[in-house]
């Protein structure tokens, strides 16, 4: 490995100042590993993510999925302390019938139980 990119700094980079930051909201299938959508919000360090993943996470919903994890709940504000994009990562999980067609119109107990019934 080239030790002087490894090496590499920021030098010329002062995170703590007010500054253009970047944060990604990805959504992630755990069942298939395959990233679904990403949402990316642009602001100033320091100040709130204008950003709610509850409509997107009720689309994915009724596709079939269940929510795993919400990886952006509690995640308002830009950071000011690194330069660095800002990534939150939502956890879904695919629920799937025998003929991998998505229970769409199943109860969420409907869908855990035909997922549990599947042969791996």
């Amino acid at each position: 490995m080239d030790e002087s990119l490894f090496n590499y700094q920021h030098e010329n980079v002062n995170a703590t100042e007010h500054a253009r930051r970047v944060a990604h909201v990805m959504y992630l299938d755990d069942r298939t590993r395959e990233w679904l959508q990403t949402d990316t919000i642009t602001g100033w360090s320091g100040d709130k993510i204008h950003y709610s993943p509850e409509e997107r996470i009720r689309k994915f919903a009724e596709k079939g999925y269940a929510l795993v994890d919400d990886g952006f709940e509690g995640h308002s504000v830009f950071r000011a302390d690194h330069p660095s994009d800002q990534i939150f990562t939502i956890h879904l999980y695919s629920l799937f019938n025998e003929d991998d067609e998505v229970l769409t119109k199943a109860s969420f107990a409907q869908r855990i139980r035909a997922w549990l019934g599947r042969k791996n």
